[in-house]
């Protein structure tokens, strides 16, 4: 996987991860809050008992719920989840994620924080050795609580290391997909170092119906109708005829409630581009919990957000990225 074309059957299950993203939470409206230099994501509260301990938990086919220990087969998608002792207001801590092969030809997921050691095992029921691809986690916006970003990435001989600033209200909750261990190595990136002249910028959204409705997932547009219930994602592609360094991109977009909401995507001395939001039943409209997701390597990424502003009902995203990487931004759509 070498963009991320491929995030939006993998965002339709992280929105059932992120509460906020799973439909009964009313819309806040921002009021004037300063910048911050980062994203929000949260994991959804543990039905189980209070977490004393460090828990790293593992969600497969089977079994279909968290545990410590899951059988897995290339296709499955899985779901790792870190839970962080104490109380709810706790401060944040340092944990750090290894996901190694491990004996047995399957996986091995070990946290590790304030002295604490907690691991997941993932073992192939296929007798043959797995490991995942195209791991990520979501990120959402503030004012929700976050984990964004990860700190100390790195991705060597099949084990990816990396850490997140957490706390027991938010954990860490990743996605990934099982599949076989590649051959040989990819092709290695065409983004280079080098400076380029402005990128141009195309705005366009796509709506994403909700589960349980027929329609089908229309192309992307510059204009779109939606209805509460929808999922609607802001995809920010990059132009250029030579791809080099990445540069910064704005996003700014409404969050309502309104009967049209304005999306435009600006890059540093070049110029911007707009979409439009519109109602179907002509009653406003909100956008919440508004997030991204972001890749580990080698899926070229956009992450981290460097910088995003909350005004009075709207927002402003920075990132830094190519035409290799365009920029997704997702968010839940409910009636005003």
């Amino acid at each position: 996987m070498r963009t991320n074309r491929a995030v939006l059957p993998f965002a339709l299950l992280a929105l059932t991860i992120a509460p906020a993203a799973c439909g009964g939470k009313s819309h806040t409206k921002a009021t004037g809050v300063k910048s911050t230099t980062s994203s929000a994501t949260t994991a959804r509260k543990p039905a189980a008992a209070k977490v004393t301990h460090l828990t790293e938990l593992v969600r497969g086919t089977t079994p279909p719920a968290f545990a410590p220990s899951a059988s897995v087969a290339p296709g499955d998608i899985v779901v790792l989840r870190t839970l962080i002792p104490g109380a709810a207001d706790s401060a944040p801590v340092r944990v750090a994620l290894t996901i190694a092969p491990a004996h047995g030809r399957g996986l091995a997921v070990t946290a590790r924080a304030n002295g604490e050691t907690s691991t997941a095992t993932l073992t192939s029921s296929i007798g043959k050795q797995v490991m995942l691809v195209g791991l990520r986690y979501t990120c959402l916006l503030p004012p929700e609580p976050t984990f964004c970003p990860a700190h100390h990435l790195t991705t060597s001989r099949g084990k990816d290391k990396l850490s997140f600033t957490t706390s027991p209200r938010t954990g860490v909750v990743m996605l990934g997909q099982v599949g076989p261990v590649p051959k040989k190595p990819g092709p290695p990136a065409p983004t280079t170092g080098a400076v380029v002249p402005t990128y141009g910028l195309r705005e366009r959204l796509q709506v994403i119906p909700p589960h349980d409705s027929r329609s089908s997932i229309a192309k992307p547009s510059t204009t779109v109708k939606v209805s509460p219930g929808d999922t609607v994602v802001l995809i920010s592609v990059l132009l250029g005829h030579v791809v080099g360094a990445p540069q910064r991109v704005s996003i700014t977009f409404n969050q309502g409630p309104s009967k049209t909401l304005r999306v435009t995507g600006t890059v540093a001395g070049g110029q911007s581009s707009t979409a439009t939001i519109g109602t179907a039943s002509g009653s406003p409209i909100a956008l919440v919990s508004p997030h991204y997701t972001c890749f580990l390597p080698p899926a070229f990424t956009f992450c981290p957000a460097e910088q995003t502003r909350v005004g009075a009902g709207s927002y402003t995203v920075t990132f830094s990225a190519s035409p290799a990487s365009p920029i997704e931004l997702f968010a839940k759509v409910q009636g005003g």
